[in-house]
């Protein structure tokens, strides 16, 4: 199609601003959005991807059902609608940098960070498939890391249902070759684990540097995915955990019932080789805000924490006894000085006087253990993930 001049107008709502990219699936615009005086992204699919009257309901269907999930780490699809006989819908704009460009500039991430941004990408999978909508296109370029840090999935141009997802009528395999499960490249019918497996080709990407299969043309890579294995990430950088290469190889598994199966049970894979603590801001008479931080805010009021911890103290997901039982005195010992402390704090504390600083209260979950409340006195992140 001609690309949009800017001004150009769209259902007398959207001014086109300037174009943000395109590809192979259709041209993505910045425009305003004069209704909410907000600023969008417009996705304007191709023709030949919609003159199927088949193709372009299911189109127009998929993205409707889009438009209802709300997720932090998703992008969010606010109207679908035509222009000159290219369906396009308008989408959250979000500044920041595709994370295919934070692994070029870094070269690879370091194991935790690629860990997090794996399991921001899997929580708004899990509101995805939900829905029974199957994104199809998970790749790096389709990751926005936004200002603050926030892993967003973006560009559901190739999202179909489940029982949609296979081919499109001219049978003709859609997707990213270096990013595309077995079944996809061989044309197969399609469920939620081709997901998987595309995220686990990312989480490869960003520990080693490149993905696992490289080719001259895309047959050659796509003959890959359904005939090579990947080798693990440790074979090319050492400080990559054996866990970690467990985890990416059942992944990319290239049977799907030798995958995990669901994000979930990736997501909690994931948890016990990197277990971090998140903070949950929580303003007093707020919704909560799931942005994870990595640091304490305090503000003129009192406001409250919760801190997510998996598993419970002497027992975290996936480690072995032995190991466990290496830290288990010393963490004893430490929670008896800081019993100790607390008690002296409490019998030699100085009488309150009329000004004091902002308090900060946190709420404490573990699973399998009772919720814990109080006053925040001070955070450490220990190494091992507690």
């Amino acid at each position: 199609m001609t690309p949009l001049s800017p001004e150009t107008i769209l259902q007398q709502r959207y001014t086109i601003v300037k174009l943000l990219g395109k590809g192979g699936m259709g041209a993505v615009y910045l425009a305003e959005d004069h209704a909410l005086d907000r600023r969008v992204a417009i996705k304007i699919l191709p023709r030949r991807l919609s003159q199927d009257p088949e193709i372009f309901a299911r189109f127009q269907r998929e993205a409707r059902a889009l438009a209802k999930l709300r997720h932090p780490n998703l992008m969010h699809v606010y109207t679908v609608g035509e222009h000159k006989g290219h369906p396009y819908f308008a989408m959250e704009y979000i500044q920041g940098s595709p994370l295919s460009t934070l692994i070029k500039n870094a070269g690879r991430l370091p194991s935790a960070q690629a860990v997090h941004i794996t399991g921001e990408i899997l929580s708004a999978l899990e509101k995805v498939h939900a829905a029974g909508i199957i994104h199809r296109d998970i790749k790096p370029g389709n990751i926005m890391i936004d200002e603050d840090g926030r892993a967003v999935l973006m560009d559901f141009g190739l999202a179909r249902h489940e029982k949609d997802a296979a081919l499109t009528a001219d049978h003709t395999v859609l997707g990213t070759p270096n990013y595309m499960s077995p079944e996809q490249a061989k044309g197969e019918p399609l469920d939620a684990r081709t997901d998987i497996y595309s995220l686990g080709i990312v989480l490869y990407e960003m520990l080693v540097g490149s993905p696992p299969f490289h080719g001259k043309t895309s047959f050659e890579v796509l003959r890959q995915h359904i005939e090579s294995s990947a080798p693990p990430p440790s074979e090319c950088h050492p400080d990559v955990p054996r866990e970690l290469d467990l985890a990416v190889a059942r992944a990319v598994a290239k049977s799907p019932a030798d995958r995990y199966q669901s994000v979930a049970e990736m997501a909690a894979a994931l948890a016990s080789v990197h277990p971090q603590a998140t903070l949950l801001r929580l303003a007093q008479d707020s919704h909560l805000d799931t942005d994870p931080t990595t640091f304490i805010s305090r503000g003129q009021f009192d406001f409250a924490s919760t801190v997510l911890l998996p598993g419970t103290i002497g027992s975290v997901a996936g480690r072995p006894a032995a190991r466990r039982a290496r830290w288990m005195p010393w963490a004893a010992t430490a929670l008896a000085v800081i019993a100790a402390a607390l008690l002296a704090w409490v019998l030699f504390r100085p009488s309150p006087s009329h000004t004091r600083a902002p308090r900060h209260f946190v709420e404490i979950r573990r699973q399998g253990a009772e919720t814990v409340r109080g006053e925040l006195l001070e955070y450490e992140h220990l190494d091992d993930g507690t």
